[in-house]
């Protein structure tokens, strides 16, 4: 009987690859690759050899005669930067796991998943697992509040997906992307069997880069769509645009929109300042989130939303005014409030005089404030639907024949959504009852 062959020396089991971030070329290590078998010391590598360390974990997994490659793992230490697309076949089982990637190519895909059909006709599971913690695109130092992130129709792509079949995608930051942070392809004309269908993906937070999300899909007889995920997205901040659900956007903001079939997704997520970044758009491409898809489920916390599409549902906070939806009656809008009905509490109780607060209960608040006077003094309340529209009401004085030391309550009704302060002279406030109530 003839002894099995060794398994090739990759790890401490069979089919793990490791990949350092570290190495001579880099200047981060005084041999070769931190003394690891693929990294940026790896010859001809333009990705810190992670390319190379796929394509050899593919030839050992990949049995005889069978097109779909199964299992294995790479992980990648370190900050590992590529300059060239990193591309992952379908690959079913495969666990791809690192610290650190910065995409420094100022074009194409970081990343491209799934780029491969095997058998015309059918849709080839992809059920792998990303797992990455920092996946950055070309550094454009820190953008202040207000300043216009970057955005080229031509630019780079954090993650590209165009197959991905029972997977999962984790990723605790994805920024600096000046195309897409992560475009999820559905349909591609070259390839109309690709799908990214019943995957889960979790960001934390989508930061600084062109459009945070982008999904189209086609719907075609061979079976190409995007569907059926759930995406739980975390805090989108400081995009050119937030979220796009079968449309894309150009240069000067304007948006297009593809026929509405990304269909039966569930995406939660936070959106904020897109739509204060970019220039003076037009009526339509005024928003942070574009919908267009068919009976997906959004729960979204952003500040305005344009709906299309058909069959769409769509949760928003109560305390959020600034939606503009589409009518539509196959399209559903609920809203809701954050704090259920009987709320008590306030940001600060007591009060802090001269502080602005508003109300982001998603309820009317009715605060009751006990004021106890030390002397003639006045107390006084003001109220606005916005900060730079609140008006003083009429002060409030010790009564004639009160004794100083007296305590007495004022009540105050503030709409969801409104600012609300309180001034002092001569006065304590002390904790108030707060009420929540009904618009």
């Amino acid at each position: 009987m003839q002894a099995a062959p060794n398994p090739p020396p990759m790890g401490p089991r069979p089919y793990d690859v490791f990949v350092s971030g570290r190495g001579v070329a880099n200047g981060q290590a005084k041999v070769p690759n931190a003394g690891g078998r693929f990294g940026p010391d790896t010859p001809g590598t333009q990705t810190s050899g992670i390319q190379e360390a796929l394509d050899f974990l593919l030839s050992a997994v990949k049995k005889p005669g069978v097109k779909i490659p199964e299992g294995g793992r790479v992980l990648v230490t370190g900050n590992a930067t590529i300059n060239a697309t990193v591309k992952i076949p379908v690959w079913p089982g495969l666990l791809f796991e690192a610290e650190h990637i910065t995409v420094e190519m100022p074009s194409g895909d970081g990343f491209l998943i799934g780029y491969d059909y095997v058998e015309a006709g059918r849709i080839n599971v992809g059920a792998m697992h990303l797992n990455i913690g920092i996946l950055d695109g070309p550094h454009q130092g820190n953008r202040t509040p207000g300043q216009l992130p970057a955005y080229n129709p031509d630019g780079v792509t954090g993650l590209h997906i165009r197959q991905l079949d029972a997977g999962r995608v984790d990723i605790g930051s994805l920024r600096f992307f000046t195309r897409y942070g992560i475009f999820l392809d559905g349909y591609d004309a070259t390839d109309p069997h690709s799908a990214c269908i019943d995957s889960l993906y979790l960001v934390n937070s989508i930061t600084s880069n062109g459009v945070g999300l982008r999904t189209k899909s086609n719907s075609s007889p061979q079976g190409s769509f995007t569907g059926g995920n759930k995406m739980i997205l975390g805090h989108f901040l400081g995009n050119y645009f937030g979220i796009l659900i079968d449309a894309d956007i150009d240069a000067k903001g304007v948006i297009t929109t593809t026929t509405p079939t990304t269909i039966h997704n569930h995406i939660f997520a936070t959106v904020e300042d897109s739509i204060s970044t970019r220039a003076n758009p037009p009526p339509e491409e005024a928003c942070d989130v574009y919908i267009n898809g068919t009976a997906n489920l959004f729960f979204l916390n952003a500040k305005i939303t344009r709906l299309r599409g058909d069959k769409n549902y769509l949760i928003v906070p109560a305390a959020l005014a600034l939606h503009r939806y589409n009518p539509s009656d196959n399209n559903v809008v609920h809203a809701i409030s954050l704090l259920p009905a009987g709320f008590t509490q306030l940001p600060a109780n007591p009060p802090v005089p001269g502080t602005v607060y508003r109300n982001l209960s998603g309820h009317a608040l009715e605060i009751y404030l006990p004021v106890t006077f030390r002397g003639p003094g006045q107390f006084q309340s003001s109220l606005g639907a916005a900060q730079d529209k609140m008006v003083p009401l009429p002060p409030n004085i010790l009564p004639p024949g009160t004794p100083p030391g007296s305590t007495l309550t004022f009540f105050l009704r503030v709409p969801s959504g409104w600012f609300y302060s309180f001034s002092a002279n001569q006065v304590e406030f002390g904790t108030a009852q707060v009420v929540a109530s009904p618009e």
